[in-house]
């Protein structure tokens, strides 16, 4: 017999687990819908990309061309995320700790240092690394239980 459930959890919750007896019945990974959450809250004008459209206003440069630069970022650092993804369901929580540390370079390396939200439906830098480092935090309380529990 199937059962909905809906719980709310901190943003650090890396993920859920359901127990019946001392068995994990359920798990469920909450990462990668925050973090694809966070990529997309984004806001386009972070992108460096667009800073350089900006810089060089005597040269005629085609919004759509940095609108589709833009768009391939995203795509790129959800792409990353869906591997993220994919390493902590397969238990791997180690891996992608390390993966997240360098998705926050990669975002840092392609986004302009110190940008600022424009409104509460985009993250400035700081919230969008702040945010990651909290799953990444969660992460880690979740792989030092699944170590306890092994032992």
């Amino acid at each position: 017999m199937p059962v909905v459930v809906s719980l709310p959890y901190d943003s650090n919750v890396a993920s859920i687990q359901v127990f019946k007896n001392g068995q994990v019945l359920q798990k469920a990974s909450l990462s990668a819908q925050l973090l694809e959450g966070i990529i997309k809250k984004i806001p386009d004008n972070a992108f460096r990309v667009w800073g350089e459209c900006q810089h060089h206003r005597n040269q005629v440069v085609e919004e759509t061309k940095v609108a589709k630069e833009i768009s391939k970022y995203r795509k790129d650092l959800i792409k990353r995320v869906n591997r993220i993804q994919k390493m902590i369901n397969s238990k791997n929580p180690r891996e992608a700790i390390g993966s997240l540390e360098a998705l926050i370079l990669e975002i840092d390396r392609i986004t302009v240092k110190n940008y600022t939200a424009s409104d509460s439906s985009q993250l400035s830098q700081s919230d969008v690394i702040s945010q990651i480092r909290s799953i990444i935090v969660g992460l880690e309380k979740d792989s030092k239980a699944c170590d306890k529990n092994r032992k």
